[in-house]
């Protein structure tokens, strides 16, 4: 039996139900998961940080392939998942997730292209090293499947396992 957190958020006039230790209620808030967004076009890296923001992310912006990986570095331990561009002058989003698996990031890496496959990369290089991928313009709905799947299986996986 699970017991049920009644939340009433004032500003939106929202009710929302959520299970005690679900975070649903504190992505309502604004607090949930961290999540580093590497774009290099700034229209885009604020429409997806605003969509994130209402969905109840907190994001971690980076405008570059060699900055996103330096705000990683900066603040690996709050980083619930990583999103990025493909295709990026300097560092590209593929570049970027051997980069970020050679350091041990084991949370999810999604990437995300408006030019995928045109720009000539091979997904068989990386698809092991990815938890998902998005084709560019990113319609909000697809977002929040792809990053509720991967989170989920995320925390499924760091779970202490209970025999």
């Amino acid at each position: 039996r699970r017991r049920l957190d009644l939340h009433h958020f004032p500003p939106r006039g929202r009710l929302f139900v959520g299970a005690r230790g679900d975070r649903t209620g504190l992505r309502c808030l604004g607090l949930g998961p961290d999540l580093l967004i590497v774009e290099d076009q700034v229209d885009v890296r604020n429409t997806v940080e605003w969509i994130l923001r209402e969905l109840g992310y907190q994001t971690l912006p980076a405008s570059s392939g060699e900055g996103g990986l330096c705000v990683f570095k900066n603040h690996r331990a709050k980083i619930a998942a990583v999103l990025s561009d493909v295709v990026m002058p300097g560092l590209s989003g593929v570049e970027l997730v051997r980069e970020l698996r050679s350091l041990d990031y084991t949370g999810p890496i999604i990437l995300m292209s408006g030019y995928f496959p045109k720009a000539g990369i091979d997904p068989r290089e990386f698809s092991q090293s990815i938890d998902g991928f998005l084709q560019k313009p990113v319609r909000t709905r697809d977002l929040a499947k792809v990053l509720d799947r991967c989170l989920s299986e995320s925390s499924e996986q760091s779970a202490p396992r209970q025999d």
